[in-house]
């Protein structure tokens, strides 16, 4: 089984007492790699002997402009001092025995209305985006198991979507980025994310995209078995591949045999 929870620095802890804290955001920016990443190491291992396995961290956005979701939450304005911390982070993250997700993919520089209550949209082209790759480059090199897409609606593809139901920004994150684990959305029923259309649609166009795990909002469970009727509707109907769903879900039965040897 896989059990994801929020783990921060500077930003949503869910473990929050119940294991050895993070450091602050000021301390971690002290501290050199290996110091961090043993800091990181002794929170996920004692969030494992708790039954968590993933952490959906670090935050690799660097912010531009304004981003009401995000302010708070990111590791630095410094492109190169936000790489740096991701790669600790997931390198002591993975060190305790715990998969580390980098999110939100690719970047939310500017993003002026929050993605979960608004649709918030991302005004970068392809190669404006560029600029803020390094944070998600350092945490794939450090071996990150998981990638988390953004929520808002990226002008950068077309027609505009969220980068969890686009099948260019999940090419591209396959291709450029080399990254070949596990490809996860930010919630499906956040607003820029679901617009007008229902939950069960949402999941098959994630799975169009070529994503191989969702997350719902805690609003969303009630939803689920609906979710999984309408998948296997869609599959039966041909608007999805049972191959390709077969495939992302022997990836997630792999990490998780992997997280528990």
């Amino acid at each position: 089984m896989l059990v994801a929870v929020d783990a921060e620095i500077g930003g949503i802890e869910r473990l929050h007492r119940l294991v050895p804290s993070l450091p602050s955001l000021d301390a971690a920016k002290r501290l050199h790699a290996p110091a961090l990443e043993e800091q990181v190491r002794l929170t996920a291992q004692s969030a494992r002997m708790l039954g968590a396995n993933v952490f959906l961290s670090p935050v690799a956005d660097v912010l531009r402009g304004p981003n009401p979701w995000l302010e708070g939450r990111t590791l630095s304005d410094d492109i190169e001092e936000a790489s740096r911390l991701v790669s600790a982070f997931v390198k002591g993250t993975q060190s305790g025995g715990v998969a580390a997700t980098v999110k939100h993919f690719p970047g939310h520089p500017v993003c002026e209305l929050d993605p979960a209550i608004a649709e918030g949209v991302v005004p970068h082209s392809f190669e404006q985006l560029r600029e803020f790759a390094p944070p998600f480059q350092a945490g794939i090199a450090a071996g990150a198991e998981v990638v988390m897409m953004g929520p808002a609606i990226f002008d950068a593809v077309n027609p505009p979507a969220p980068a969890g139901h686009s099948p260019e920004m999940v090419n591209w994150l396959r291709d450029e980025f080399s990254f070949n684990g596990v490809v996860l959305t930010d919630d499906l029923d956040w607003k820029a994310t679901i617009r007008d259309m229902k939950i069960e649609e949402s999941a098959i166009r994630a799975l169009n995209a070529g994503v191989d795990w969702m997350l719902v909002s805690a609003n969303g469970v009630r939803d689920i078995s609906s979710m999984v009727s309408a998948i296997s509707r869609a599959v039966e109907d041909g608007r999805l591949s049972a191959e390709r769903i077969a495939a992302s879900a022997n990836k997630l039965r792999a990490l998780a045999a992997k997280l528990s040897d």
